[in-house]
């Protein structure tokens, strides 16, 4: 029979591999200091135009509702209006304990739609149908220990739904 010694030798010396084994929190993929911040201009059109470095040509959507939707089933991870310049921030701030940090970390897995209709902000447009942009990575911007990840949401498309 093993000595009690050898026992809790062994079973620290497992537990101590498990832990060097196991990814950090950061390795991981999550730190406690990440915010993630989704930002863009809603344009108030059908087929809005954009010049070549993405910037919209065109009239904005002011007071407009923008959701960040992420994952397979368009999960809404967060909200907000846009404002007078039809332009949206929508701030993340402990992505952590947000299952949507995994997928803002692939912007291809989440969507900027604006579920407003159009002839809100112009009573000659279709009162079916979505805006809806994909995500772009921006900089990477650290403010004490702070690391903010901006994601883009640039030319946005129109997507009809019927009644």
């Amino acid at each position: 029979m093993a000595s009690f010694n050898s026992v809790l030798f062994l079973t620290l010396l497992v537990a101590i591999s498990a832990l060097m084994a196991a990814p950090s929190a950061v390795e991981a993929g999550f730190d406690e200091n990440e915010v993630v911040n989704v930002t863009g201009t809603v344009p108030c059109a059908v087929n809005p135009t954009y010049s070549l470095s993405g910037t919209l040509r065109g009239n904005t959507f002011p007071n407009a509702t923008v959701e960040l939707r992420c994952g397979r089933n368009d999960t809404i991870v967060a909200s907000n209006t846009t404002n007078a310049n039809g332009t949206f921030s929508i701030l993340v701030v402990d992505p952590r304990r947000d299952a949507a940090i995994v997928y803002l970390r692939t912007p291809l897995n989440c969507t900027v739609v604006v579920p407003t209709p159009l002839s809100t902000c112009n009573s000659s447009l279709t009162v079916n149908g979505t805006l809806e942009s994909r995500l772009t990575y921006g900089p990477i911007i650290r403010v004490n220990a702070t690391k903010m990840f901006i994601l883009f949401a640039r030319r946005f498309r129109f997507v009809n739904q019927p009644i």
